[in-house]
């Protein structure tokens, strides 16, 4: 049985700026569900740091937007595919002997 990864919040907040056709704040990302107000800001000057991200600060209030040509984070999330037929379960160290 595979296990479900749910997406970071990191992916969730990167998602949310390249499907975004214009800026986002920080109380936009908070209220498209991508986390709670300290996840969302870690997870935008995280990207900020590896320059997936960049912010633009104009009266105050910051606004964010995608950059995901210049990423340099060395792991990057690719969708998974189930495999067509299932793999075979391992064999025990110890069989089950049927009485």
């Amino acid at each position: 049985m595979t296990r479900f990864k749910e997406p970071t919040h990191t992916d969730l907040v990167l998602q949310a700026l390249i499907n975004a056709e214009d800026f986002l704040t920080m109380k936009q990302l908070v209220e498209m569900k991508c986390g709670n107000v300290n996840q969302v800001s870690a997870a935008c000057w995280h990207l900020r740091k590896r320059h997936a991200a960049a912010v633009e600060i104009q009266d105050g209030l910051g606004y964010w937007y995608a950059c995901p040509d210049d990423d340099d984070r060395s792991r990057k999330m690719v969708m998974r595919q189930p495999e067509e037929k299932p793999r075979k379960l391992r064999r025990t160290k110890c069989p089950v002997v049927k009485a």
